[in-house]
């Protein structure tokens, strides 16, 4: 079996009130392994300091935490297949 390589892209959207990340998990090889798009958000509530650092990186991490459960949830499943024996 051929190694995949694989890439994540961040792209970010943000203004003074508000940060969107888009991740899309990307390979470079036609292989079974499905390209991922997840997206995170964080908002200033009225009252919060702004900073974008900690406004970028809440977004980040809540992006990828759900390409992380939605990668989980497909290995699970090919383990599951895998490990089924046909009736």
């Amino acid at each position: 079996m051929a190694a995949a390589n694989l890439n994540v892209e961040i792209f970010v959207l943000s203004d003074r009130n508000a940060t969107v990340v888009s991740a899309e998990l990307i390979s470079d090889c036609d292989l079974e392994f499905p390209v991922l798009s997840t997206t995170g958000a964080s908002k200033r509530e009225q009252g919060d300091i702004y900073d974008q650092e900690i406004a970028t990186n809440l977004a980040l991490s809540r992006a990828l935490e759900r390409m992380s459960r939605q990668l989980r949830r497909q290995a699970n499943a090919k383990v599951r297949r895998a490990t089924t024996c046909p009736a």
